[in-house]
């Protein structure tokens, strides 16, 4: 029996771009083409298209026929509606990919330097086949960097209105933002199906208007690591991972240290990998340049601790996996998808986000206790693997194809005229999607 075809499509590709949605993205391609139920193909964004052949923007990728290179440029997205500024540039050969591929289902792992009319493009192109969209993020309800946190306070937001958003953003007017929710929505509004790491965020776009029977919560699966043996040693390094900018929190951990250091007798010292800035730093804090991805075994059995200590509510760090795969209980702010994935005093330590009085008293809490460091280990969990991940994925694949399979509409003439953008938000702009009048906005 032919392998049905899957297409992945995804904001980066990790040859192009190290990060985690490009190395998730592609994990989850890598591991379902070796699992051989399903034929994956990938279309990952690459950068500007000068670099690609004349009159096309995609290319096969890493000399594999399944993978295939999408060239666009950042500022062809516009970045509030997170739409695309002209919008047949790209649309048109992403529509011949469809048509020479012609997959089963389409999956987006991440749109935000694609545009959400990829989405509507896919549907018309191939009609009722199943669109499953993963968030990972929460770009759509936010426009202020997707952080959901208030510009001019620096308090963590949970309400997206339109008042609300235009007090974050003066600049823009509450009707932008209400326009720009009613285009997104008329975009999103076509996914059969959408996959949430964690209950956290999935409640976000819940409360969002998303409907919860659509919204299904999977984990990340990890790929298996190589684990180094222990070395017998008093448990006091602490080691960070990831950028330095200033909602990852790590200015806190870097106050929270100094404070350590003015103590003489805390052993604690602290590891930061990775930034992307010069941070400031105390005696008992050490800096190291930016890592690779197969470095991290090696770096993790060099710290016992992994503190994630971000201000904003995240989704579900990369990096907290990582830790626990290789047997590291995580200290992180007790707010979002860090506390929902690290059970305070069960396989990790909470403390108040943004308080680096709390996280030094945890620190020291950490270092200092007896017996502390091996019993949260000995409660840290079984990470989710990859190859359970994949065989859940197949599985909900299998069931939007089935569901499909009886009610399967012709794929739409491309050369058709396209739908009226006043109905379906095709080729529309904010100003197309106003309505003669407005419900209160807020």
């Amino acid at each position: 029996m032919r392998q049905q075809k899957i297409l992945y499509v995804a904001d980066a590709h990790p040859a192009v771009t190290p990060g985690s949605a490009a190395t998730r993205a592609f994990e989850v391609f890598t591991a379902m083409r070796e699992r051989g139920a399903f034929q994956p193909v990938l279309l990952a964004r690459a950068g500007a298209p000068n670099v690609c052949k004349p009159g096309t923007r995609v290319s096969e990728a890493e000399g594999d026929p399944a993978q295939y290179f999408f060239y666009t440029d950042a500022n062809e997205i516009d970045e509030f509606s997170l739409a695309a500024r002209e919008k047949h540039i790209a649309i048109e050969d992403y529509r011949k990919f469809l048509e020479a591929q012609r997959p089963a289902l389409v999956h987006f792992q991440h749109t935000v330097h694609l545009g959400f009319e990829l989405i509507r493009e896919t549907r018309n192109v191939l009609g009722q086949v199943p669109i499953v969209y993963t968030f990972d993020d929460y770009l759509p309800i936010c426009s202020n960097g997707g952080r959901l946190v208030r510009s001019r306070t620096g308090e963590r937001c949970l309400v997206a209105s339109p008042m609300r958003c235009h007090q974050c953003l003066p600049q823009r007017s509450p009707v932008d933002f209400f326009l720009r929710k009613r285009l997104i929505e008329s975009h999103l509004g076509l996914v059969d199906l959408f996959l949430a790491p964690g209950h956290f965020l999935r409640q976000r776009y819940i409360d969002w208007g998303i409907p919860p029977e659509k919204i299904h919560v999977q984990d990340y699966g990890r790929p298996p690591v190589a684990r180094r043996a222990e070395v017998p040693r008093r448990r006091t390094r602490i080691g960070y991972f990831g950028e330095s900018d200033v909602m990852s929190g790590v200015d806190v951990l870097l106050r929270a240290m100094q404070i350590l250091a003015e103590d003489r007798d805390c052993p604690a010292h602290l590891w930061v990998h990775g930034p992307n800035r010069p941070v400031a730093k105390a005696a008992n804090t050490t800096v190291v340049a930016r890592y690779a991805r197969d470095e991290i075994s090696r770096l993790m059995a060099d710290i016992d601790w992994v503190v994630v200590p971000s201000i904003w509510w995240e989704s579900s760090p990369l990096v907290i996996q990582e830790a626990f795969q290789h047997g590291r209980p995580v200290i992180c702010s007790d707010i979002g998808g860090m506390a929902e994935r690290v059970a305070d005093g069960v396989d990790g330590l909470h403390f108040r986000a943004g308080d680096e009085h709390r996280l030094a008293e945890t620190i020291r809490r950490a270092v200092e206790t007896e017996g502390l460091w091996d019993r949260l280990v000995a409660g840290i969990p079984a990470v989710y693997r990859i190859e359970d991940a994949i065989d859940e994925l197949g599985s909900l694949y299998s069931g939007l194809l089935a569901a499909k399979a009886g009610t399967l509409l012709p794929p739409i003439d491309v050369k058709a005229p396209p739908v009226a953008a006043e109905n379906t938000g095709q080729g529309a702009t904010l100003e197309a999607l106003e309505p003669a009048a407005f419900k209160a906005l807020d």
